[in-house]
């Protein structure tokens, strides 16, 4: 019994083991610049820091790194190299130096919410060895705050133009589509388009009758044209008819065409 306890808890144990590992945070870096120079001395000391964190794993680039991209603390610098890199976190840096001053810069760039974190520390008459430290200390400090961040909410995606509006009778225009928006409680046509507003309906109703309208009286001429006149006494002529109401007929159809198509 004693025996299979022990297998038990170890079991366990590896368990618990094998999942931290899988929750270990990887950093990449992508390189610190010494007064416009890459600094190797900069970067070996922020990895040495990292290290002794026990949940960080360092990442080794696959492809290299640009020197353009080197010491950046922007998302467009970021954005490329996480682009075909896997990491949770890329960290750069720049180290400035004066005769009687030394300033160092770290940023963080997380993939998760895609921003950057950065912030500087400085020293007066101090020996580069000192700016180096505060330099590594500051990663250090700054990968903690970027990992108790809270996760990214995720985003709506966005909806296609041709469905994202609905027309709204509350102000006769048109209103953002939404299940739940009270204001907008007209949905979409059957084929995917949207409602007319009622006074294009309107006048699109009216050109249809006028267009009707003036079609039957022009068809009416063209029939009767040259027959016999009810009293005998001639041809009917109905060229003048014929060529009042198709042109209308036209007209009115055209506008009935563009009142319906246009958006």
């Amino acid at each position: 019994m004693p025996t299979k306890r022990t297998f038990f808890v170890s079991l366990l144990l590896l368990g618990l083991t094998e999942q931290s590992g899988f929750a270990r945070t990887t950093v990449l870096l992508t390189g610190v610049q010494s007064n416009g120079v890459a600094s190797d001395r900069v970067e070996q000391a922020i990895v040495m820091r990292l290290k002794r964190l026990g949940d960080t794993v360092i990442v080794t680039p696959r492809y290299p790194i640009g020197s353009e991209y080197v010491g950046c603390d922007e998302s467009r610098c970021f954005e490329p190299i996480a682009s075909r890199e896997t990491a949770d976190y890329f960290i750069s840096g720049r180290v400035t130096s004066s005769e009687h001053a030394r300033l160092a810069r770290i940023a963080i760039y997380s993939t998760a919410r895609k921003e950057v974190i950065a912030e500087e520390v400085g020293c007066e008459d101090c020996h580069e060895k000192a700016i180096v430290d505060q330099a590594a200390s500051l990663a250090t400090s700054l990968l903690d705050k970027a990992v108790s961040l809270p996760a990214p909410t995720p985003t709506t995606r966005a909806i296609p133009a041709a469905t994202a509006l609905v027309a709204s009778p509350s102000n006769g225009g048109l209103c953002p589509a939404c299940p739940v928006c009270a204001s907008c409680p007209v949905a979409l046509g059957k084929e995917g388009f949207l409602p007319l507003p009622t006074w294009r309906r309107a006048l699109a109703g009216v050109l249809g009758v006028v267009a009707g309208g003036a079609f039957s009286v022009a068809v009416t001429a063209t029939w009767a044209h040259g027959k016999v006149s009810s009293d005998f006494s001639g041809h009917y002529n109905g060229k003048a008819v014929m060529g009042a109401f198709y042109p209308i007929t036209a007209a009115a159809l055209i506008g009935l065409t563009l009142t319906l198509k246009l958006p």
